[in-house]
């Protein structure tokens, strides 16, 4: 993606959590989204069929995404606006940024924590605090 593209994608993202707030519940389903969109690029190209009318993009994208993924509501209109401004080939990437936004605000950092053994509930306590220690994140 081209460095304008993605400096466009960052301001959709900024508009977006400055009217509509996400909450760390959320974070995971916009993760999930990202995650099917980037595997299914055929979504993108049926997007940029210009004979498709942009009411029919917009159906589809709220249908699928917000039915299949339980986002927010608030995401609808971000759907809305990426469509009528022809500019719904971001939309992965506008959801890249919201979620890069939310955790730069709220100072989180996620880690993948794997062990050998089943960890009992106090251990993975003392490895967050650690991290959360060693990072300055949450």
């Amino acid at each position: 993606m081209k460095n304008d593209e993605l400096l466009i994608a960052k301001r959709y993202a900024q508009a977006f959590s400055n009217v509509f707030p996400i909450t760390l519940q959320d974070l995971p389903r916009i993760k999930d989204a990202i995650s099917f969109l980037d595997q299914h690029d055929e979504v993108f190209l049926m997007l940029k069929i210009p004979l498709l009318d942009a009411g029919i993009k917009t159906q589809a994208l709220e249908n699928y995404l917000l039915e299949r993924f339980k986002l927010p509501q608030s995401f609808k209109v971000l759907i809305h606006v990426l469509v009528s401004d022809r500019r719904s080939y971001l939309l992965n990437e506008v959801l890249r940024k919201i979620v890069e936004l939310f955790e730069e605000e709220k100072e989180i950092e996620f880690f993948e924590i794997a062990s050998s053994a089943p960890l009992a509930e106090a251990d993975l306590e003392e490895l967050k605090k650690f991290l959360a220690r060693a990072t300055q994140h949450t």
